[in-house]
Parts: structure tokens; C-alpha cells; sequence
């Protein structure tokens, strides 16, 4: 079919009467092309939507690292308040007193 259809030139009303007679339209013409052109798996389903893209290695890094801030920070926010009674409790350790001015 391919063959009849390109040996009349472009153009020609020929072709359009080729197509018409068979019912095909030239999009089907395009497949077949292809087809031969890669094999198979050309015209195998593809999921819609664009293709993924692998994340950047960086961009990896700098995620795993916000993570482990955000839980760093966390942590030192339920540390501060338990650090300040330690502070205000030191004498209460048995540690000398400074001496009290009078």
C-alpha cells in the first residue's frame, strides 16, 4: 500500500482516490511508516503526561539536609527551656555559692 501510494507524486489526485478506495486515512500511512522505520515498539502505549525527570543528585542532598535541620531545630527548641532550669539550679548542685554582696 505504502509503495502505491508513493509512486503517484505528491500532490496527485491520485492518492487521495488510493486512500479512499481502501478507506484509510494518510495519519494510518504515518504509523505504517514508522512501524517500519523502529520496529514494534514505536507505536507501543506511553502514559499520558510529560516523562518524568530523575531528580538532580543536589537537589537530593539539599532535601535531606533542610530534613535533618528542621529536626535538629526541633529538637533544640524542647533542649532551650530544660537548659535554662539547669542554669537557674546550679547552686542547688552542691556547688559553692558565690558570695552575696552586702
Amino acid at each position: 500500500m505504502l509503495d502505491a501510494y508513493d509512486s503517484y507524486p505528491r500532490g496527485d489526485a491520485r492518492r487521495g482516490a488510493l486512500l479512499r478506495r481502501h478507506g484509510l486515512y494518510t495519519s494510518r500511512l504515518a504509523k505504517w511508516r514508522q512501524r517500519l522505520a523502529h520496529g514494534e515498539t514505536s507505536l507501543a502505549p506511553k502514559a499520558p503526561g510529560p516523562v518524568p525527570q530523575p531528580p538532580h543528585p543536589l537537589a537530593v542532598e539539599v532535601a535531606r539536609l533542610q530534613r535533618e535541620t528542621a529536626r535538629l531545630q526541633a529538637e533544640l527548641t524542647k533542649a532551650e527551656p530544660i537548659i535554662e532550669i539547669q542554669k537557674k539550679s546550679r547552686p542547688c548542685w552542691g556547688c559553692p555559692r558565690p558570695p552575696h554582696p552586702t
